[in-house]
């Protein structure tokens, strides 16, 4: 207790003295330590030189790229020619955003910009990335093995004349060499660089590709269609040479990506309508052949009070067996097994809102299975194997959803075909004959629908923008 009055005591003591100096006390008092003060500011200023000097810099670069959905590109019209071209209508960002930071865009970007290369000049303490500013250039010929890691030494002895890896012959830029990594040229470049020595190194593109997809940053901008893309690299060029290689890579890849399905698309009408002309054509002859037969004339005029009923009755059953044709089509399509891995072309005018839904999964499904295999990735791999299954589920799924459909469709025809008995009933007093030209012209006016339908289709998407035809590629 005594002992901690003693120190209350002496606080208080200090503290009045302090109180009682003048400025110019206080200066006197502390201006024995401003050495010790200006030299901690000296090294700190100091450090602070060394840290930026030597310390390797940082460049970020960054763009922004709009994703357009298809009422933006003008492309919305009929809401089946969505169908048809194997678009919804509208684009998931968070879907673009995986597309962005895919291996297989990737790895696209890494092969273009050759980025499997790396240039440093040498240095004393540290060692730049010289990307593309250097006095030259890698060209590959061969190489041995790409997927190992490895590092040339280059030591110019002037201009024009440098050594690999110490070793004592001579080579000039421009001039093919060999060593135990494969056959090389330098390549003058239009950049110069201080310095005598530099390195190469040559990492695999897989690595490369995890490096970079690792780094690059997607982010949505909040309430709009555009994402935001960047990087950090320790060059500025080689960061924004990433950022706009990227964005142009995937317009090309969105390009191909929409061409390849619209070629499959035109390539599935153009054979619908090779099967319905076949048939078109074998109900025509035999048609021709009744007439010739029976000696038959046109019987328009004679019968046109008859038919009138009929007509009504036989358009609402043409257009709904229009559907059931195309509920077979694409059963057909599901069904082969030729098409396991393949996108469906189109539902074809089939409005079912739960249709719709599971032929976009199964095509997105189908195109990201595509996207892994195009990676390298093996088909054994269980990402791979998890997709097959969840692609089998959803043809499963679309096949039972077709069902439904037919068997919707099916009520509906007999609908209309129980009104067309009733009008048939009309025509009992007319020959057989008459009878018989009206079927062959009911199954003609069937048959023509569907063929008048998918040539519209055709038509109108070879006028559908950005469409370039592609050669098919198989998944």
């Amino acid at each position: 207790m005594q002992s901690t009055n003693l120190i209350e005591e002496q606080y208080t003591t200090d503290k009045s003295e302090l109180g009682n100096l003048s400025f110019k006390d206080l200066f006197f008092k502390y201006i024995r330590f401003l050495p010790i003060f200006l030299l901690s500011l000296a090294l700190a200023l100091f450090g602070a030189w060394i840290y930026l000097r030597y310390a390797t810099p940082i460049y970020r670069a960054s763009g922004t790229i709009e994703i357009k959905n298809d009422e933006q590109s003008g492309t919305m019209g009929d809401p089946r020619f969505n169908q048809l071209a194997l678009n919804p209508g509208t684009q998931n960002i968070q879907n673009e955003i995986e597309v962005l930071r895919s291996r297989a865009l990737m790895e696209r970007v890494v092969n273009a910009l050759n980025l499997q290369i790396d240039y440093n000049a040498v240095g004393k303490i540290k060692s730049p990335d010289i990307y593309k500013q250097g006095p030259f250039l890698l060209q590959v010929f061969e190489l041995y093995d790409s997927s190992k890691l490895f590092t040339l030494d280059v030591k110019f002895t002037n201009d024009t004349v440098f050594k690999i890896d110490n070793e004592m012959e001579n080579f000039r830029i421009g001039e093919l060499f060999k060593n135990t990594h494969g056959v090389f040229r330098l390549n003058k470049n239009s950049y110069s660089s201080p310095g005598k020595e530099y390195t190469i190194s040559w990492q695999p593109t897989s690595s490369m590709i995890s490096t970079f997809i690792g780094d690059i940053q997607v982010v949505p901008k909040p309430g709009t269609d555009i994402l935001s893309i960047s990087i950090e690299t320790t060059n500025a060029q080689k960061s924004a040479d990433l950022v706009n290689q990227l964005m142009i890579e995937y317009g090309e890849m969105t390009k191909e990506d929409k061409s390849e399905e619209a070629a499959l698309t035109l390539t599935f009408v153009d054979t619908s309508l090779k099967s319905v002309q076949y048939e078109i054509d074998s109900i025509q002859k035999e048609k021709t052949k009744f007439q010739e037969a029976n000696n038959l004339i046109d019987l328009q005029n004679q019968t046109q009070n008859y038919f009138t009923n009929l007509s009504d009755a036989d358009k609402g059953a043409n257009d709904q067996e229009v559907l059931l044709n195309v509920t077979g089509i694409i059963e057909d399509y599901l069904n082969d097994k030729q098409n396991n891995f393949k996108t469906v072309p189109s539902s074809l005018g089939l409005t079912d809102p739960t249709l719709g839904g599971k032929i976009d999964e199964y095509n997105k499904a189908q195109l990201y299975r595509a996207s892994l295999l195009q990676s390298h990735i093996p088909e054994t791999n269980p990402i791979v194997k998890e997709q097959n299954g969840l692609i089998e589920k959803l043809r499963t799924d679309i096949l039972e959803a077709m069902k439904n459909i037919k068997a919707s469709t099916v009520l509906t025809v007999n609908s209309y075909k129980q009104r067309k008995d009733l009008a048939q009933g009309q025509l009992k007093s007319l020959p057989p004959q008459i009878k018989k030209l009206n079927e062959f012209d009911a199954e003609l006016n069937s048959k023509m629908g569907i063929y008048s339908y998918l040539m519209e289709k055709k038509i109108s998407h070879y006028n559908f923008p950005g469409f370039y035809p592609l050669k098919l590629k198989s998944c």
